[in-house]
């Protein structure tokens, strides 16, 4: 992605659409689909899908901390079902969490 940005974004700046077609023009959500699939063919890595990037980031930003209506906003999505049903925590990654950032845990007391 860096390497993409510097040969063939960085002197259009940061406005608009990150991947470009040759004419520059955003690519398609067909565009975008049929060069991550043949990529991950040629990666020998299955399934390789923009849904599956997508994902991977929303499943990597909960993991890391991100809050719910952090990632909906991220996401763009309008309502928090969708977040729920797109990021399926394993039990062990909610009861990390929930000590992590549990109050009493992080209280201070001396008896």
């Amino acid at each position: 992605m860096r390497r993409y940005w510097l040969r063939h974004r960085a002197a259009l700046g940061t406005e608009g659409a990150f991947f470009l077609a040759d004419d520059y023009e955003p690519l398609t959500a067909g565009g975008v689909h049929f060069i991550t699939t043949r990529l991950g063919e040629r990666a020998s890595a299955f399934p390789c899908t923009p849904h599956r990037f997508r994902h991977t980031f929303a499943v990597n930003a909960i993991r890391a901390g991100t809050g719910l209506l952090q990632l909906q906003q991220m996401l763009g999505h309008t309502d928090l079902t969708m977040v729920r049903r797109y990021v399926k925590l394993a039990e062990g990654d909610i009861a990390e969490a929930a000590q992590k950032h549990s109050p009493f845990d992080h209280m201070r007391l001396t008896l």
